[in-house]
């Protein structure tokens, strides 16, 4: 066993720890304090419900770190240039995720150097001790708010699935559902995703302190994220039959939460018990205290350890102030024309048929509009950002057609679509609204500098160019709605029909407005 570390391993009875980590300590604030405005995001959202628990991360990352010091302390710490190119990499991505204003990119950029700065001052063994302690720190990202679509939807799935099975009667509208006791809904909290969440961390927690083999470590995680997921959607069901069997007494008011910890408490500890029946006979290897090795006395002075800690600090400065000089001046910035929608063709201005409006936030202007042919009344809305940055831009998860808790309007459906206008293919996503009494149908699309897309990608990778380049840009998202009628082809063939006399008017008022063609 000896022999596996007698050519990696620098041991000495007394390494200068005290300098060392003093150095490691002070680096890593420093580059906290470079990604400040990244960090002070991250921490607003530790404030939720959903990121509470990343206040823990922390703590617990530097109780198992302190538990390695046995180990750690008779690791001579032997700084190395290698991960320097590393933190280098992590800078690029953090800048990416900036210009294009994607903060899980910068948040985990952050996160993800500080095991680097680990192994750039105190060297690769120390390091690889510390390997989870440190990647650890991961968990302390918000991550996941994309999943909150799949996941309501499995949910609902799954619910609605099993009250069949059981025999009952239940009508399903979206992720609305209604059976003969009342009506229920699977929102964002019923979705799961801090069960899930959770359960990841503890569940990659549990498996690094009781096993020893990355098979049984892998086996458990991959365990705690398929349990969570079967285990809301049993938690969803379970509550909705304690409403229907207790009149609408029990499940629906604040015990609704209540009984869900509970369902999830339990969940967890029948996980831990079965993780805790496998066996995992690999043993792990133990450093032996007497081994002594002696180490180049250039890797390991003190003076040899501030140049590497100057060096991290000097490649995460770069990219700020490449992002500086990228960043557009908003003061010499093109001012956007207010966009004035043009009748065209048959369509005439109308007047206000529906009191909706989609939630979008930081908009720099929005625009409505009604138009009648005589016979059909669609409506446009235009919401546009100038010059997107973060907490302004359209590509946002806080965009939506509704609010959670709105109480007059439910989506029913959200789909993409393909359809035809004036002979060239477009793609939109169509939505289905629907109120006390009204039901909307509405085609969105994106149109980023020119660019028609319903891409979130492609919508990023557009405003990237646009940063690269120094050039202002126009991001609008673009509704055309109408109130659905009957006729289950009466919304495509209006609104087909609006879209062909009108999507050019429409591009043409964009584009005057931002510069992309001229007057």
């Amino acid at each position: 066993m000896m022999n596996k570390y007698k050519e990696t391993l620098y041991l000495a009875e007394n390494p200068p720890w005290v300098v060392a980590s003093c150095i490691t300590v002070i680096t890593i604030i420093s580059v906290v304090f470079l990604y400040n405005t990244t960090f002070l995001l991250m921490l607003d959202a530790w404030n939720t419900h959903t990121y509470a628990h990343c206040y823990l991360i922390i703590p617990i990352s530097g109780y198992l770190i302190w538990t390695k010091r046995a180990v750690i302390e008779k690791i001579y710490p032997i700084s190395e240039i290698t991960p320097i190119f590393y933190i280098a990499s992590l800078g690029f991505i953090w800048l990416i995720g900036n210009l294009i204003d994607i903060l899980v990119l910068q948040e985990y950029a952050l996160v993800s150097s500080i095991p680097f700065i680990v192994w750039a001052i105190l060297g690769r063994r120390v390091y690889l001790e510390l390997l989870f302690p440190l990647w650890f720190l991961l968990f302390c990202v918000p991550f996941g708010d994309f999943l909150l679509p799949i996941m309501i939807n499995f949910t609902a799935d799954f619910t609605v699935g099993l009250i069949r099975l059981s025999g009952m009667p239940v009508f399903r509208e979206g992720n609305y559902f209604s059976i003969v006791s009342g009506d229920w809904s699977v929102v964002e909290a019923c979705a799961g995703l801090r069960y899930l969440i959770a359960s990841i961390t503890l569940g990659s927690l549990f498996a690094y302190i009781n096993y020893h083999s990355y098979k049984y470590r892998i086996m458990f995680i991959v365990l705690s994220v398929i349990v969570p997921i079967f285990l809301n959607g049993l938690r969803a069901y379970l509550i909705v039959m304690i409403g229907h069997f207790s009149g609408m007494k029990f499940g629906i008011g604040d015990d609704h939460f209540v009984y869900g910890w509970v369902f999830f408490g339990v969940g967890m500890a029948l996980l831990f018990w079965i993780g805790s029946q496998w066996n995992d006979n690999e043993c792990k290897e133990i450093i032996p205290n007497n081994y002594i090795a002696v180490s180049n006395a250039k890797e390991c002075n003190s003076k040899r350890k501030i140049f590497v800690s100057l060096s991290c600090l000097f490649v995460v400065s770069v990219w700020h102030i490449i992002n500086l000089v990228l960043s557009y001046d908003e003061n010499s910035a093109h001012r956007f024309e207010y966009i004035s929608l043009k009748p065209s063709g048959e369509w005439k201005y109308s007047g206000s048929f529906t009191d909706w409006k989609p939630k979008y936030f930081g908009v720099s202007s929005e625009n409505t509009v009604f138009f009648s042919n005589g016979q059909d009344k669609i409506g446009v809305i235009i919401e546009y950002y100038a010059n997107s940055r973060q907490g302004s831009e359209l590509i946002n998860s806080r965009n939506v057609l509704i609010n959670e808790k709105d109480q007059i309007w439910k989506e029913i459906i959200s789909n993409p679509k393909r359809i035809n206008i004036n002979g060239k293919q477009t793609n939109i996503v169509e939505s289905k609204l629907k109120s006390t009494d009204q039901v909307l149908i509405i085609w969105q699309f994106n149109w980023i500098n020119g660019v028609n897309t319903i891409s979130r990608i492609e919508a990023k990778l557009l405003n990237l160019r646009q940063k690269l380049l120094k050039k202002p840009s126009l991001d609008a998202a673009i509704f055309l709605f109408v109130v659905d009628k009957d006729d289950p082809y009466y919304s495509e063939i209006a609104l087909t029909h609006f879209a062909n006399d009108m999507f050019a008017s429409i591009n043409k008022s964009l584009s005057l407005s931002s510069g992309v063609i001229s007057k």
